[in-house]
């Protein structure tokens, strides 16, 4: 028996339908086309798995690891790869002879023939069977099914991969939002409270006839509309603690208390050596998931042609079978082998339309593949990019600052000399406040976009 399973397996792989499965050749430039601008220190190598522990925050590295245990998002794609594997052994199952058994037991007083007392007496009937049929996979319509399935499964792991990636930069984003939109809160605290003092100087001053009511009146509505941005930065990160409790799988505002205390921004995550666009882009988990489906898809395609061809079913049975009645009793064998061959008769284009389906489903997923392919090499490219234009931009705003800064003590100093109007000075004022504020925002741009480049380049979060 041993030996006609041999056989009837090394058969099943020299018969498998449809095309065997090839992984499809990335067709990408050999170079990055965006070369982004290193920063101050040392480019990094290959960007490591928890590559967020490079910012150097034992808060955020809390927060990112809180989020890879408790968000619902990880925990549906996990559950989705047990489904998969389930799916994937039930579809193994089909490779193998199918066992039942079966045993039954039945009393009964019945007069089978009339006259005859002895078969008046209670009968009592006893039998168990078991029972075998194998289906043979003789064309591999089976073991595409298997490998559609395993396929499948591996599609589910990578979609768990970038899922956990995703949210390690989605949590990381979010964090960096709440630094700087506190960062930015601070700021605009003090100078509020400083154009405050300077608004009851010059209230004082119009009071003893050294200043003007217009002086008066120009200070204080500087200063209100400065104290007026507090609560509309304190709504904005409040909604950002919000999403981020929704990341950790947390009741919303719970993480809110915990960032309270001040704390500066992230310092800049080192750009990561890149290999080839190809190399790159085959790695990243969402490539990955979209190739397994196409892998998945041209199994199915020779799952539906072997549905053309015959099916060959072996069957056994082997029972015992006990018969007594009153003294009387019997014991007896039963036992049976066959075969059963069918085949497509007549199924007015059944099949032929399942075919068809399974090849426009075999071409979306092939069709989808390169799309995933392309979209990973333009994200990647727009990242680069934004972290070269970025490192660029904060270089002129840290300039500009210092030149606003100098106006600043200009006016002020002309000013107290009479050579300028009070008018010079608020407008001074309010080109530094806002050089200031275009600088942390910049700043917190650029970790954005740094994040964003960690996740384009698919390392999945361990």
């Amino acid at each position: 028996m041993k030996r006609v399973c041999h056989v009837l397996l090394l058969t099943l792989a020299s018969c498998t339908m449809g095309a065997d499965y090839i992984e499809p050749a990335l067709e990408l430039p050999k170079l990055w086309r965006a070369q982004p601008e290193a920063p101050a220190e040392a480019p990094a190598p290959p960007a490591a798995a928890q590559w967020w522990k490079a910012f150097n925050d034992a808060q955020l590295d809390a927060l990112v690891e809180r989020a890879l245990a408790h968000n619902q998002e990880v925990k549906i794609a996990e559950l989705r790869i047990l489904e998969a594997r389930a799916v994937k052994q039930e579809a193994a199952s089909a490779l193998y002879p199918q066992v039942e058994a079966e045993a039954k037991a039945d009393r009964a007083k019945d007069q089978l023939i009339p006259g005859i007392p002895l078969l008046t007496k209670p009968m009592n009937t006893g039998e168990a069977d078991i029972a075998a049929a194998w289906e043979l996979d003789i064309f591999g319509g089976t073991q595409r099914r298997v490998e559609a399935a395993d396929a499948t499964s591996a599609a589910r792991e990578a979609d768990l991969r970038s899922v956990r990636l995703t949210l390690a930069g989605d949590v990381a984003n979010n964090y960096i939002a709440w630094r700087q939109l506190q960062q930015q809160e601070e700021f605009i605290r003090s100078i509020a409270e400083a154009q405050e003092s300077s608004f009851k100087l010059i209230e004082k001053k119009r009071e003893a006839g050294t200043a003007s009511r217009l002086q008066a009146l120009q200070s204080q509505s500087l200063y209100q509309a400065t104290a007026a941005r507090v609560p509309e930065l304190e709504r904005q990160r409040a909604a950002v603690g919000y999403g981020l409790s929704v990341l950790l799988g947390e009741p919303a505002g719970a993480v809110n208390d915990e960032l309270q205390p001040p704390q500066a921004l992230p310092q800049p995550l080192a750009i990561p050596a890149l290999a080839a666009p190809a190399e790159i882009i085959r790695r990243r988990p969402d490539v990955q998931a979209a190739e397994r489906e196409l892998a998945a898809a041209t199994a199915l395609q020779g799952a539906a042609i072997a549905e053309l061809f015959p099916k060959l079913s072996l069957s056994a049975l082997f029972g015992v079978q006990h018969i007594s009645i009153s003294t009387l009793s019997t014991t007896s064998r039963v036992w049976s082998v066959g075969a059963d061959a069918a085949a497509p008769l007549l199924n007015f284009g059944r099949i032929e339309g399942q075919i068809a389906q399974a090849d426009a489903r075999q071409l979306q997923a092939f069709q989808q593949y390169r799309r995933t392919v392309l979209a990973a090499f333009a994200e990647i490219e727009t990242a680069l990019s934004n972290v070269a234009k970025e490192n660029r931009r904060i270089a002129l705003l840290a300039a500009a600052s210092d030149s606003a800064a100098q106006a600043l003590s200009l006016a002020y100093e002309r000013y107290h000399r009479g050579i300028a109007s009070f008018l010079e000075v608020l407008a001074a004022e309010q080109q530094y406040h806002a050089s200031q504020s275009d600088v942390i925002a910049a700043q917190a741009l650029r970790l954005n976009y740094l994040v964003n480049l960690y996740k384009a380049i698919g390392v999945p979060a361990a």
